[in-house]
């Protein structure tokens, strides 16, 4: 079945973004000792500079006239979301399917080599559009810091963060836990920017399903189900005690200087609740109504106000 052309936001508001559950826990976690003076360490230390120095070491950085086809479509999902300046966008060479957003004060995108090879054009924008999406919600800085927090726990300290043990345990068990339920706001703007919920499914379960002989077998009503049955299992928390030796052994392993930091892969979670989690969007109000105030991508005309 064709597609009709997709459709220029214009203007996509956080909070028309934002999962409720996302919402709840970054108001949470903003409230938690110790945050507020690991944020100044961040910025102390220059940490946006080290990352993308390292990107611009390692990766390729996507332009007009570097790897155009690429930029094309990132240009064209940050035109449909109405981003005006959208970040720099880098690819490392990873075999794995895999993308995340970096930054402290700004923004810098980054998808893996295996991700470009495996995902279709539409399947791209969805992804491009979730990052794309993590950035318009202002999520950028604590992704940041829950891609690094062991290191930056280990580097703060207890004396300079002024909170013992169990309450910077306590912070990166927050950080890690919103980081997955951010996800779930980025994946709407990535169904904006594609605008084909088959596409944003199919892009999903490549994340999802490593073995590409799978991927034409994948029931998306079987998941539904399987989400709704992990929905109903009780979770067994590991006891403090445990999680508190894993955690000194971790730290114990990594290094003590801000150098050691590397880009490493960007887990995506949860993949059988985001596509429940996004289908349940796809046919909600907010939805449609974001679509209804759109024109056709490359339109002259104004969007209808909402």
């Amino acid at each position: 079945m064709l597609l009709p052309p997709r459709l220029r936001i214009t203007f996509v508001a956080r909070e028309e973004l934002q999962h409720p559950s996302d919402t709840r826990a970054l108001d949470t976690l903003k409230k938690m000792r110790g945050l507020d003076a690991l944020v100044r360490k961040v910025i102390e230390w220059g940490l946006e500079g080290k990352i993308r120095r390292e990107l611009l070491a390692n990766c390729v950085r996507v332009g007009p006239t570097q790897c155009p086809s690429l930029y094309k479509l990132y240009s064209e999902c940050a035109e449909v979301l109405g981003v005006r300046e959208p970040p720099e966008l880098f690819v490392e060479c990873n075999p794995h399917p895999a993308s995340y957003t970096v930054g402290v004060n700004r923004a810098m995108i980054v998808v893996s080599t295996g991700l470009v090879e495996v995902m279709d054009d539409d399947e791209l924008c969805f992804v491009l559009g979730h990052e794309l999406g993590h950035h318009i919600c202002q999520h950028t800085l604590y992704l940041t810091m829950a891609r690094y927090i062991s290191q930056l726990l280990a580097l703060v300290g207890k004396l300079t963060l002024g909170v013992g043990e169990v309450v910077g345990k306590g912070l990166e068990a927050a950080l890690l836990s919103w980081s997955r339920i951010s996800d779930f706001s980025a994946d709407r703007a990535g169904l904006l920017a594609c605008q084909d919920l088959d596409a944003a499914i199919r892009a999903l379960v490549k994340l999802s399903v490593p073995a590409r002989r799978l991927w034409n077998e994948i029931n998306v009503e079987e998941l539904l189900r399987q989400a709704e049955e992990l929905e109903a299992e009780p979770a067994r928390e590991e006891e403090p005690e445990g999680r508190l030796a894993r955690l000194k052994a971790m730290v114990a392993r990594v290094g003590d200087r801000l150098r050691g930091l590397t880009i490493g892969r960007r887990t995506q979670p949860w993949p059988v609740l985001r596509i429940k989690e996004l289908v349940g969007w796809a046919r909600s109000d907010i939805y449609k109504a974001i679509l209804a105030r759109g024109v056709p991508l490359g339109g002259q005309g104004q969007a209808p106000q909402a």
